[in-house]
């Protein structure tokens, strides 16, 4: 696309990432199995000039291959597929106040990001940070009560999720 939306590119990195870990999952696991393959047959090393198993040797030089490019390709560096911008976070407002409820009971995260909150001048952006399971229904709802505006709100974490807010004051 010409002009992007933020949400778009935003999938397309999400997206490309995932890419990226199977990738590296992939890539060192087909290695490995093709290894353990070969040296399982215990093939002798005059062999493996041979039509059959040259097709190991060519398999492992062919995986080698990708591994180089993978690791050399600028994709796999931390970039956004939008030219001149090199983090998503250019895309996105930046938030002023980081606000880390990740150890902090329900009750007791709201308490504290209202404090933060009330703090902030008007126009800035908390970012909040919550492993409460019931966040995504009661942030919502709190920021309407208060007057807060919502700007975007994602699940994040692989072992250890937690839910990311981004609040605006008004």
């Amino acid at each position: 696309m010409r002009y992007p939306f933020v949400e778009a590119v935003v999938a397309g990195a999400r997206q490309l990432e995932r890419f990226r870990l199977t990738v590296r999952l992939a890539l060192p696991t087909l290695l490995l199995t093709g290894l353990l393959m070969a040296f399982g047959y215990r093939i002798p090393l005059e062999a493996w000039g041979f039509f059959p198993f040259s097709l190991i040797a060519l398999k492992l030089g062919l995986i080698l291959a990708l591994v180089a490019i993978f690791i050399t390709c600028p994709l796999y560096r931390q970039c956004s597929p939008v030219r001149g911008v090199c983090s998503l976070d250019d895309l996105r407002v930046r938030p002023l106040r980081r606000l880390d409820n990740r150890k902090t009971p329900c009750a007791l995260g709201l308490i504290r990001a209202r404090e933060v909150m009330e703090s902030l001048p008007s126009g800035t952006v908390l970012e909040l940070l919550s492993r409460d399971i019931y966040a995504p229904y009661e942030m919502p709802a709190w920021a309407s009560k208060y007057g807060y505006r919502l700007l975007g709100q994602e699940r994040r974490g692989l072992l250890f999720r937690y839910h990311r807010f981004l609040l605006e004051k008004p």
